[in-house]
């Protein structure tokens, strides 16, 4: 993968790749679009239940938070510092992946690769599945199926060359 030389294998595992594009009236080489998915909801919902308590800095002096805060970026800055290691050690990103499920990347990987591929029956199918798979709606299968439903579900239809594994983006999409 392209990404694989700007982030490590064990932080690339995390992304999700949700569409392949190119600008309108610029870039001709198509990118690929990642997510890394992370449902926020879920600590909102414990907070404002009560679940959390508010944070100590909230009640500290401003100093002490502000040089807490630096020592934290610091830490970020070393090199022995691992943003995957985040992902198993971190509660509220553990708690905020938590509804992402093995199933549910294996289903959306098949339906992107179908999508990606042409095959935009077989991807329906899987999105359709996929949109309303998690406790929340899947914003890149509806995203994608919204897409493909502009031309019947038909990738010939898409232009004079018919469907090239990715598309452009408009303004209003961008």
């Amino acid at each position: 993968q392209r990404w694989g030389s700007l982030s490590s294998a064990e932080m690339f595992r995390h992304f999700r790749a949700i569409d392949e594009v190119t600008f309108k009236g610029g870039m001709s080489k198509p990118i690929r679009l990642y997510s890394v998915d992370l449902n926020a909801d879920a600590v909102t919902h414990q907070f404002m239940s009560g679940q959390l308590s508010k944070p100590a800095w909230q009640n500290a002096n401003p100093f002490e938070v502000r040089r807490q805060r630096e020592k934290a970026k610091e830490e970020k800055m070393q090199d022995a510092f691992k943003v995957h290691a985040m992902f198993q050690e971190d509660a509220d990103l553990v708690l905020m992946r938590e509804i992402f499920i093995p199933r549910f990347f294996q289903a959306y990987s098949k339906g992107f690769y179908n999508y990606q591929a042409g095959e935009w029956g077989v991807a329906r199918t899987v999105f359709s599945s996929t949109v309303n798979m998690l406790e929340v709606p899947d914003g890149p299968s509806k995203a994608l199926l919204e897409y493909m439903a502009q031309f019947d579900f038909d990738s010939s239809r898409v232009g004079p060359k018919g469907w090239l594994g990715h598309r452009e983006l408009t303004e209003a999409e961008a």
